[in-house]
């Protein structure tokens, strides 16, 4: 019976050895996990703030283009209002240049009316200037009366030039 008993504490040791074999195992594999886990949970915490910081920089992203719809709709009421100016721009224009036609073709009248006129006091005063010469000759008139008269063609002369002169520049 000893030799029972010793065998089953051998059997007892023997299996105990093995079942603590088998627990070292066990152990030694449940550490590889635990540490594949730590590794893991790094892992996931990393991607986390990762994906926190991207949906940080999402919101901002999506703020700035909530801001630059805005400012683009703004930017559009800006253009319509603008390309309504501007046909109202190209309406005066047309209306202008219809004026400044109308005022060049009235100005180009009234220098011709001018010139003529001009030329009506030119050929007065040729005729006022033989008429002035008979005069000298028939000696009708005092000498006097003759030399204001004289003096007074030089100065309608005189004006006459000038006013010739600016409508030359003018036109």
């Amino acid at each position: 019976m000893k030799k029972k008993i010793s065998q089953k504490k051998k059997n007892i040791i023997g299996k105990n050895d093995q079942f603590g074999v088998i627990l070292e195992d066990i152990n030694s594999k449940f550490d590889l996990i635990m540490e594949s886990f730590d590794g893991m949970n790094r892992k996931i915490d990393k991607n986390h703030e990762e994906f926190l910081e991207f949906k940080e920089d999402m919101t901002g992203f999506k703020n700035n283009m909530t801001e630059f719809k805005s400012d683009m709709t703004g930017f559009r009421k800006d253009m319509v209002e603008f390309k309504s100016d501007m046909t109202g721009f190209r309406k005066d224009m047309v209306e202008f240049k219809s004026d400044m036609t109308g005022f060049k073709k009235e100005s180009e009248s009234k220098f011709d009316t001018i010139l003529s006129y001009l030329m009506s006091i030119d050929e007065e005063l040729k005729e006022i200037k033989m008429e002035l010469e008979i005069f000298k000759k028939s000696e009708k008139y005092q000498n006097e009366e003759i030399r204001l008269l004289e003096i007074r063609i030089k100065k309608l002369e005189k004006d006459n030039v000038k006013l010739h002169k600016l409508l030359i520049k003018a036109s």
